[in-house]
């Protein structure tokens, strides 16, 4: 009986063990042949099963041992599917990166300032597009028939033109940099016309040079009465405003004074920023002992040069005199904010007339600068006919005032598009107030980014 027992296979159970009755019946003994299937605690067995059951049973089993026959039974409509999405995702991925690696554009509208002749000075320039610290690094290049070759030492923004140059053009191209972020932008160039030699006029005068040199006498009396400036002074607004007038007074020593020299320049406009620190342009002035500012010489300094000429043509060492950046008015501050204001949310207009610089005497035609629904427009004041319209942006249009005309200002509107002509217009308004208030409101609409 105890052999029997050991031998016998039951099924666990998790009830609470309790002692069996005396009538409780002993369990049938198991063959060792009984198979079970399954897993668990629960075992079933084999013996027993009919034909559909164990087809059923293995089916079952084959379905759930091998999920990876159950993907590769897949339609072919849905492996096109993930195909396609598989292309997608590297498509999308490529554009990304493309568009991470594109440059942004920094700088526009790159041009060279000077003549291109032996001896003289090229000054490359460019604008800002957006309102960023930028730096500029550049390089010159010598384009010939055969290629374009570049001059060594040639990274500045200015480049003095060599015999080399003569006969062939010169390029240069310059780089952005963000200062703060070391983000490069797209590339900026500009070709001059040909190199011209050198004119014979300047060979003279190394000539006469080299002439009065070899003099020794004549050398020694030019050095003793040699003309230069013992003392000078300038006069303007004690609160460095452009509205009055800058009026210079200079001593000369040194023989008979013939024709001074006295010229005057305006920094170049603070946006130029690939033409660097340090760059002035020439001011044509009526009387060089006294200059007139007018509103485009606002937020920038002015430079007087002085070289004292002796009335035998001898000159002297050249003086400088550099001026701190001229100010608006308050008041003037206040009625551009006001005006600025007024053109952007309400719409508002500016009455002024239309000249013909070649015959100012010619009657003017009465204009309307209009600026309603984010454009600028210039119409007829008698038809109303609009002529031309542009919308308000940064670049949407260039102002400065006339130099010698007081009332006079410039507007210029470039084309729409590359190909199209824009249009210049030479507008007077009642005063010189009201020019200078015109002036610096379309000047701020053309800076703003609309």
């Amino acid at each position: 009986a105890s052999l029997l027992k050991t031998d016998t296979i039951s099924e666990p159970s998790t009830e609470p063990a309790t002692q069996p009755s005396e009538t409780a019946p002993t369990p049938a003994p198991v063959p060792e042949t009984v198979k079970t299937v399954g897993s668990g605690d629960k075992a079933m067995p084999s013996v027993g099963m009919s034909t559909t059951e164990k087809e059923s049973t293995g089916d079952l089993l084959a379905e759930t041992a091998d999920p990876a026959q159950s993907e590769r039974s897949a339609s072919p409509a849905e492996s096109q599917r993930s195909e396609v999405s598989e292309k997608k995702k590297k498509k999308d991925k490529k554009d990304k990166k493309e568009k991470k690696t594109e440059l942004r554009t920094l700088l526009s509208d790159c041009t060279m300032r000077g003549d291109p002749i032996e001896g003289e000075k090229l000054t490359a320039f460019a604008k800002r597009v957006k309102k960023l610290q930028i730096s500029c690094t550049f390089q010159w290049y010598r384009v010939k028939a055969d290629g374009e070759v570049q001059i060594d030492g040639a990274d500045k923004a200015s480049y003095a033109v060599s015999k080399e140059d003569v006969g062939n053009l010169l390029k240069v191209i310059g780089i952005p940099k963000v200062k703060d972020t070391g983000e490069i932008g797209q590339s900026v160039q500009a070709v001059s016309s040909v190199v011209l030699a050198a004119p014979t006029k300047a060979k003279k005068e190394e000539a006469t040079k080299a002439a009065e040199a070899s003099t020794p006498t004549k050398a020694a009396d030019d050095k003793k009465d040699a003309p230069c400036l013992t003392d000078w002074k300038v006069e303007m607004n004690p609160r460095q405003e452009y509205v009055d007038p800058i009026r210079m007074q200079y001593t000369y020593s040194g023989g008979t004074e013939g024709d001074t020299v006295i010229e005057w320049f305006r920094e170049v406009d603070p946006d130029d920023i690939a033409s660097g620190p340090g760059n002035f342009e020439k001011i044509r002035v009526k009387d060089p002992l006294c200059y007139q500012p007018n509103v485009d010489d606002c937020n920038r300094r002015l430079r007087i040069l002085l070289t004292p000429v002796r009335i035998d043509g001898v000159s002297g060492p050249t003086y400088q005199h550099m001026m701190e950046r001229l100010k608006l008015p308050m008041r003037l501050q206040e009625e551009v904010r006001r005006c600025t204001h007024e053109f952007k949310s309400n719409g508002a207009n500016f009455l002024v007339a239309d000249v013909d610089v070649d015959d100012l005497a010619k009657a003017p035609a009465n204009k309307r600068m209009i600026c309603m629904d984010k454009h600028i427009k210039v119409r007829d004041a008698n038809s109303n006919k609009t002529e031309w319209k542009t919308k308000i942006g940064h670049g949407c249009l260039t102002v400065k005032a006339h130099a010698e005309v007081v009332r006079m200002f410039e507007v210029v509107f470039p084309g729409p598009k590359a190909n199209l002509q824009g249009r210049t217009y030479h507008f007077v308004a009642d005063s010189e107030h009201s020019r200078d208030i015109i002036v610096l409101t379309l000047r701020s609409l053309s800076n703003s980014d609309n």
